[in-house]
């Protein structure tokens, strides 16, 4: 009959030791590993996660609403002023009208989401 006897003394430290050389290297090898991924598919997915995170933040939200009031504001300009060149005055100062109630409802809608942003943040 065989028996295998192992001489190692099995301490505290020495398990410590061993467990913290094994964190190390799989920290190592976790850095290293996003590094090594070029492909498309990885960049893709990096690029979406960057972008829904930049839409998420309330202010990105704000600015895309400010930048839609400011191209729609070009639109009733350009609107208004063919309206004017054609003759129909009254058309135009109904259509200025529209604006600037649009307008007026527009910035108290983003003023009471800001405030509500605001509000929940500390939530």
């Amino acid at each position: 009959m065989t028996t295998t006897v192992y001489n190692k003394d099995l301490t505290v430290d020495s398990i410590m030791q061993a467990l913290n050389n094994h964190i190390t290297l799989k920290n190592n090898a976790i850095d290293l590993y996003p590094e090594s991924r070029k492909g498309l598919v990885y960049k893709t997915g990096k690029f979406a996660k960057r972008t829904v995170n930049y839409f998420k933040r309330s202010e990105s939200r704000a600015s895309i609403l400010i930048a839609t009031w400011v191209v729609e504001s070009i639109a009733y300009a350009l609107t208004f002023l063919v309206l004017l060149s054609t003759g129909a005055v009254i058309t135009a100062a109904l259509w200025s009208a529209v604006y600037i109630y649009i307008s007026y409802a527009f910035f108290s809608m983003l003023k009471d989401a800001m405030v509500l942003n605001y509000a929940f943040k500390g939530i």
